[in-house]
């Protein structure tokens, strides 16, 4: 149980441009508060 249940909050992301570097794969073994696993994905804006 989170306790932050009823509790309003904002959340502040942050995004970057970055250039390609060649290689692709991220890898993260970042998750959120309530156990599900977070994932990165490269988005190309072209």
């Amino acid at each position: 149980s989170s306790g932050l249940k009823g509790v309003d909050f904002h959340e502040l992301t942050f995004y970057y441009m970055m250039k390609p570097m060649g290689k692709r794969d991220f890898t993260s073994q970042s998750t959120t508060e309530s156990g599900a696993k977070e994932t990165m994905h490269w988005l190309p804006i072209d």
